[in-house]
């Protein structure tokens, strides 16, 4: 065991001397051409032996790169090595494709679409078919980098289906499949077809990047699923992106609970931690992008209550908690987008007598954030109130029970959606608890209709004011003594003494009369307005 150890050391103090050496060559003299040419054979002769260590690779290709004029004239010289290597008869497949993938990586944009590269895709194709799952990954690796420097054309009509195979195929390793969904990532950012449908074979399946997305999701959970969801946050972010399922599933596996089987995650390929670190930032920064960011993850709603019924969710998953922290990042989200005039509206005192106008037509969108999700929950409820178990529902109705609603700021078309749901609602829930929460929130609509008078719903048609007018101003009309001008009175007649004739028959007799003027045939012939009996409005009068 002691002669193991000596030579691992010898081993490792070798290797540190000769990357120390290797990093000599940047201040070396290599532009004169004998020196050039000796230092290119020597960086050859060391990659294409078997028996050089592989962490010297990187180092003699970077110092074999400074040794040509261009990258072109280098990439000449690596297909040079490739041919070598591949031409002895040990099996060195994963030399080829760890040497290439060095090269790949430190290559520049300015060799995209370069002829050169032609001449290495041979190695690559290959390697993503072979039966040794090490070199497969690698060539997985080789083939994003190399996407990276081909055309939009090749890889959309070519790289993007074999890809998407691999991610797909049960039978591959995670780490495999893991690669395969990272390289279609960083491609996605680059070109938008990438998460359009696309088929490999004539008899397969069309498959889209984000339903793969959203299978891997809903079956595996693991250091695949950690991946996955890594993937989904940074497509979400850079905008690529909009789907209210995958932000559900995201949701979700924030407030997944650590069990034992996580310390087995390989870390290399996704950690739980580092997944709770990036998503406890993700959401945050999500909904301060734009309006259309905090929409759909509100809209996820639906979706993460959806996943709480199937068999992914548990009887303790803290589904009320999800939903207020989607609320709070949402409020949170429009509170740093504010325009400066809303934000001048915000700090002016509570004591005005009268809101502005432009206080109800701009109102921030975090007065309507916790009501758009009782919609969402009531038309949960609605469609799957027989499969939902009674510890979500009353955790759902619990959180509708607690809503408290700002009249004059609340869109009163979301109040009569929700106001609609409650009261079908009202009629399906059989449990008690259930049905005392959901009377909160319907009695707090009720308050809201009486004081507002309306909550969204249509007024009553004016053909039945105008009836109810009518109606009324016949039995005023049959009170008033109706006396013929052309006969002579000798009685005391009698007049109609309402608050409104008496004011306006004192005008009228102003500077002339001062006795009560007879109500004559004559003067009916106008007919009344109902306002001029009730003190409303104006009109003719009798």
């Amino acid at each position: 065991g002691s002669d193991c150890d000596i030579e691992d050391n010898e081993i490792e103090n070798n290797l540190f001397i000769c990357m120390e050496i290797l990093k000599l060559a940047k201040v070396a003299d290599l532009m004169e051409e004998g020196s050039r040419r000796h230092f290119t054979r020597v960086m050859k002769d060391i990659l294409i032996s078997p028996s050089t260590h592989e962490e010297l690779l990187e180092g003699c290709i970077r110092a074999m790169s400074l040794s040509h004029e261009n990258e072109s004239h280098f990439m000449k010289t690596v297909s040079d090595i490739l041919d070598d290597i591949s031409n002895n008869d040990n099996n060195e497949e994963l030399r080829t494709i760890s040497i290439l993938s060095i090269v790949l990586e430190n290559l520049s944009g300015k060799m995209r679409g370069n002829p050169t590269l032609a001449d290495v895709e041979s190695y690559i194709l290959p390697a993503i078919t072979s039966n040794d799952g090490l070199v497969r990954a690698c060539g997985l690796s080789c083939i994003g980098k190399f996407a990276l420097l081909s055309t939009e054309h090749r890889v959309v009509n070519e790289y993007k289906p074999l890809l998407i195979k691999v991610a797909t195929n049960n039978n591959d390793s995670d780490r495999i499949r893991a690669q395969a969904m990272m390289c279609l990532c960083d491609l996605a950012t680059l070109y938008d077809d990438i998460l359009t449908p696309c088929h490999w074979d004539a008899g397969d399946a069309v498959k889209a990047f984000p339903s793969v997305l959203l299978s891997v999701l809903e079956t595996h959970d693991g250091a695949l699923a950690a991946v996955t969801a890594e993937i989904v946050a940074k497509l979400h972010m850079s905008q690529k992106l909009s789907d209210s399922t995958l932000l559900a599933w995201l949701v979700f596996m924030f407030f997944q609970t650590k069990t034992d089987e996580d310390d087995e995650w390989d870390d290399e390929i996704g950690s739980p931690l580092r997944l709770q670190q990036l998503l406890s930032l993700f959401f945050p920064a999500y909904c301060m992008q734009n309006p259309s960011s905090r929409e759909t993850l509100t809209y996820s709603i639906r979706d993460l209550l959806q996943i709480a019924c199937g068999k992914r969710g548990r009887s303790s998953m803290p589904v009320a908690k999800m939903i207020e922290y989607i609320c709070s990042n949402v409020d949170l989200g429009e509170s740093k987008n504010l325009t400066p005039k809303q934000e001048e509206q915000e700090n002016l005192d509570d004591d005005e007598d009268e809101p502005q106008e432009a206080d109800l037509d701009s109102a921030p969108e975090q007065l309507s954030s916790r009501v758009m999700a009782c919609i969402a929950i009531s038309e949960f409820l609605l469609d799957e109130s027989n499969s939902i178990s009674k510890t979500l529902m009353r955790a759902v109705c619990k959180f509708m029970g607690s809503l408290t609603i700002d009249v004059a700021a609340m869109p009163h078309e979301l109040l009569a959606i929700l106001k609609k749901n409650v009261s079908q609602l009202d009629m399906l829930i059989s449990d008690v608890q259930s049905m005392q929460n959901v009377a909160k929130l319907q009695e707090n609509l009720e308050e809201i209709e009486s004081d507002e008078g309306s909550t969204g719903e249509p007024k009553e048609d004016e053909d039945e004011d105008e009836d109810e007018d009518n109606e009324n101003l016949i039995h005023s009309i049959k009170e008033l003594e109706i006396v013929d001008e052309n006969v002579v009175d000798e009685a005391p007649t009698t007049t109609y003494e309402s608050p409104v004739y008496t004011k306006r028959r004192k005008e009228y007799t102003y500077g002339k009369e001062k006795t009560p003027k007879r109500i004559t045939r004559s003067a009916t012939k106008k007919r009344p307005m109902l306002g001029d009996l009730n003190g409303e409005r104006g009109g003719t009068h009798c």
